[in-house]
């Protein structure tokens, strides 16, 4: 928590910080992590026995990793293919093809879910079957919005402005409708990199500020949100929204849905057991993302993956639905406390990517680096184990938008 603290003290001092990787990472620790961690530390009932110390040592581990890392790790390099001057018609060209098949996507999976509310099945959690290759490719929205909101700050005509509200009405829609975080991080934070990027707007201290305790107030109300939402409407659900009945009841209700504490039991098990998953978890991803069953066969699916197995909770926990096992208890059961050192070659990634996006000579590196955000984002809140295959799923769609749009040579 010092750590955390002092990290964002330098922000404070140095606004432009907040758009480096460290600081950022720090806001998102603070906004998501702290929280939780007070109110486990006030009750030390609700996770096992002596796992409060190895809890929040990892906590203190990922960040302090993300720190070194960020100055002192190998840099890691995978956007020279990107770093190409461009054709700006052509790049929009591909970019409305990217928000065709967005939409084309996202509609089957809309009329995949309506078949199973016509016949009475349960919407799942998470996603499965010929919805997940539906999701993968709806993802597409979120490469074409960022290069379309790039190039109406470029160019603010009308049709740019049009498209780049035609592509970011999908992300926006599902941040009103069912106040996803996710969908909600994105959708912002390419607003202020692009600010950044093209007009070299720095977000003012206060703003910061108030962005991170707003965030506070609102993420112990999104699952009131999302209920009401569902029942009665975005708008009654909005107007029902008490931010700081939902942030008192959260810290009194004895942390019955936290995801720090998930991450405790993950922490309890595999301390127990000693059999960690030893980076199996980063393969198996790629595999469950990347090899559809529907192609090569359910079983052929599973022997690709290396030993797939359940968290080997205690004592008959089972995870509640809808909480996730957050970077730290993914990282611990990957590797125990070496766990960390995903944060730390993180560093090293961002750092360069940085680097080069401030200077680059195509807009598809500063949005390469806002989608690797905000999965840097999920890495904290979600696992660890999404990070590359999302980054791999956006820099394969982002390298085709560069092949296609890249800038004839004129012969001198």
């Amino acid at each position: 928590m010092i750590l955390c603290f002092g990290l964002m003290l330098q922000v404070i001092i140095k606004p432009s910080l907040i758009l480096e990787f460290p600081y950022f990472i720090a806001g998102i620790f603070l906004i998501f992590l702290v929280p939780q961690a007070i109110i486990i530390y006030n009750n030390p009932q609700i996770i096992p026995i002596d796992t409060a110390t190895p809890l929040f040592a990892s906590c203190f581990l990922c960040l302090l990793m993300a720190f070194i890392g960020y100055y002192t790790a190998p840099a890691i390099k995978i956007e020279k293919a990107l770093n190409i001057p461009l054709d700006a018609n052509k790049l929009r060209t591909i970019a409305i093809a990217f928000t065709l098949l967005g939409y084309i996507f996202t509609i089957l999976i809309r009329g995949r879910y309506a078949e199973m509310e016509a016949t009475g099945q349960d919407i799942p959690t998470q996603a499965s079957g010929i919805v997940t290759i539906y999701f993968q490719f709806s993802q597409l929205l979120n490469i074409a919005f960022p290069i379309l909101l790039f190039l109406a700050f470029a160019n603010p005509n009308f049709l740019n402005i049009a498209l780049a509200c035609i592509a970011g009405f999908p992300t926006l829609y599902s941040i009103i409708t069912a106040g996803r975080r996710e969908p909600t991080a994105f959708f912002f934070l390419s607003f202020a990199f692009a600010l950044y990027y093209m007009y070299k707007m720095l977000p003012p201290r206060a703003a910061i500020i108030g962005v991170v305790l707003m965030a506070m107030l609102i993420i112990p109300a999104t699952a009131d949100y999302r209920t009401m939402a569902k029942k009665d409407g975005a708008w009654a659900a909005f107007q029902s929204l008490d931010l700081q009945k939902s942030f008192i009841e959260y810290f009194n209700e004895g942390g019955t849905y936290l995801e720090l504490g998930v991450a405790a039991r993950v922490i309890d098990a595999y301390s127990f057991t000693g059999e960690f998953q030893y980076g199996a978890g980063y393969w198996n991803q790629m595999v469950f993302r990347y090899i559809p069953a529907q192609i090569v066969g359910e079983q052929t699916k599973r022997t690709m993956m290396i030993s797939p197995k359940g968290i080997p909770y205690r004592n008959g926990y089972q995870m509640p639905i809808g909480l996730t096992l957050t970077g730290i208890g993914d990282s611990f059961a990957q590797f125990g406390y070496l766990g960390c050192v995903f944060f730390f070659f993180l560093g090293g990634f961002f750092r360069h990517l940085w680097q080069t996006s401030s200077s680059a000579k195509s807009i598809l590196v500063p949005i390469l680096y806002i989608i690797c955000v905000v999965q840097s984002l999920l890495s904290v809140t979600h696992a660890t184990i999404n990070f590359i295959p999302g980054v791999f799923f956006n820099f394969l769609f982002l390298w085709l938008a560069a092949v296609y749009a890249k800038q004839k040579q004129v012969a001198g």
